[in-house]
């Protein structure tokens, strides 16, 4: 979790991001597409994402990483990406 800047009392959730990335995998389709899953969520007040790539890559893709990690450097330094269970994905 992480405070929210200037404000030393709230905490922020960070949002776990692997259901959306299993529903598009289950269904073999590019929607709900991740990164845009995850700019809803920072903006609704997350105060990050979770990821939990696996080696199966039943949730998360290495591409979702990446692009989680590019949407949290372009648009929202502030706040992290936390990769979670098997963090050697490249």
């Amino acid at each position: 979790m992480t405070k929210q800047p200037g404000k030393t009392d709230m905490v922020m959730p960070s949002v776990n991001r692997n259901v959306a990335a299993l529903l598009r995998n289950r269904r073999d389709h590019t929607w709900p597409n991740v990164a845009d899953r995850g700019r809803i969520a920072v903006n609704a007040g997350a105060g990050g994402l979770t990821v939990h790539p696996r080696p199966d890559q039943r949730y998360m893709r290495p591409s979702d990483v990446h692009d989680l990690r590019q949407l949290m450097v372009s648009e929202f330094l502030n706040r992290a990406v936390h990769v979670e269970g098997f963090p050697e994905v490249t």
